[in-house]
């Protein structure tokens, strides 16, 4: 009797005993688990940082014309394809690499925002930013720049060819020593992606053109008489831009008569070019320029001419453009902008790809859009990440 009460009292000791471990052992290692994934670094996910430089920008992308293709025939992707793993980023900034900035002659605040892009981005990742030279549209200035430049070892050189044929000449030694290249909008001749470069950043040169024509056709009405001021240089984007203008004012305004199609080689000559076209077309309503530094000598052009009415549209953002798009009785009627310091940032996110070994997009866009009185202050904010100037500030009032 004894022995079976005893039997019974262990038999009790261990239902009850027992599950109150194994529960507690379940917790504890439970816990211990929790803790264990709290502890990880979340290494896969995206970097926020480069998601909350696009934000806002999300109205501005549409969907890709289909015919559209890069310089060399490149598929081209948004830059919201183009991203950062929170491992990779902390695994470049153990790189210590350095970066610099060729740029082939945009100036202005245009210049300004594209460079803080660039910058702010180096920062982010650990990078050094060691070099930025202006060459002015000048090759054999931007020869000598890339030079200069590599003699400072850098790691990773950005840069817009200024002619895609002595470029070819020129970025050769940066190939050759291995430093990996990463171009705005245009390409050398001959260079193939992913071997020679990394990639290319640039704007949404479609939505340009087509912005352009349908600005221009607001602005002179369906029935009018304009010109086209282009540039003459072999510069691809510009060229394509001035090309997708032409086939939309066909398409969409058809009644719209182009009477004149003149080019210019240097940008000073373009307030000759178009001082010769209002004389000889003195019935000329409106003027499509292929950037502001033109459009601006056109509109000086039609200011000598007594020519008020004619209504000028380009692309190409920087104060003294946007000062007359806001000023009554100014020949610029639109501005079509892209967003340069998300292109900068584009431009070193894919240096980074080729950094860490990762295959990057061949033709990066960032979205483009129109400038108009009540979009000023979003649209610069948006687009340029700098403060507004405060002349531009005084004619929103």
């Amino acid at each position: 009797m004894k022995i079976k009460t005893k039997l019974y009292l262990l038999l009790l000791i261990l239902v009850l005993v027992v599950p109150l471990a194994v529960t507690g052992g379940k917790k504890k290692a439970a816990e211990t688990a929790e803790e264990a994934v709290e502890a990880v670094p979340a290494g896969d996910e995206i970097d926020p940082w480069i998601l909350e430089t696009r934000r806002g920008l999300e109205k501005y992308r549409g969907s890709i014309d289909p015919s559209f293709r890069g310089p060399d025939g490149q598929v081209p992707t948004w830059d919201t394809e183009l991203v950062l793993t929170l491992s990779e980023v902390e695994k470049l900034k153990r790189g210590g690499y350095t970066v610099a900035f060729n740029m082939d002659g945009a100036q202005g605040e245009y210049h300004e925002a594209m460079t803080k892009g660039i910058k702010d981005t180096c920062d982010h990742l650990g990078m050094k930013l060691i070099a930025v030279t202006d060459a002015g549209f000048d090759p054999t200035k931007q020869k000598s720049d890339i030079e200069t430049t590599l003699a400072m070892k850098p790691d990773l050189i950005i840069s817009a060819p200024v002619d895609k044929v002595s470029a070819a000449e020129a970025f050769r030694p940066v190939v050759e020593k291995g430093v990996k290249l990463v171009f705005w909008s245009n390409q050398p001749n001959g260079y193939v992606h992913g071997r020679d470069f990394v990639g290319i950043s640039t704007s949404m040169p479609y939505d340009q053109g087509v912005f352009m024509a349908q600005q221009l056709g607001k602005a002179v009405g369906e029935r009018s008489k304009v010109g086209i001021i282009y540039w003459e240089q072999d510069f691809w984007i510009v060229n394509i831009i001035d090309d997708i203008v032409r086939q939309k004012l066909k398409e969409l305004y058809p009644n719209i008569e182009v009477i004149a199609d003149e080019g210019f080689g240097n940008v000073n000559d373009s307030e000759g070019v178009a001082a010769a076209m209002i004389q000889r077309f003195p019935e000329i309503e409106g003027i499509y320029a292929s950037f502001n530094f033109p459009a601006q000598l056109s509109a000086l052009a039609c200011k000598s001419a007594g020519r008020d009415d004619i209504k000028i549209v380009t692309q190409g953002v920087d104060v003294p453009i946007l000062i007359k798009l806001l000023t009554l009785g100014e020949n610029i009627a639109a501005v079509i902008t892209d967003t340069p310091y998300l292109i900068g940032v584009n431009h070193v996110l894919l240096g980074a790809h080729g950094l860490l070994g990762k295959k990057a997009p061949q033709y990066t866009l960032s979205p483009s859009a129109w400038y108009t009185k009540a979009n000023v202050e979003e649209l610069w904010k948006l687009s340029m990440r700098i403060p507004l100037p405060a002349e531009v500030k005084d004619l929103l009032k």
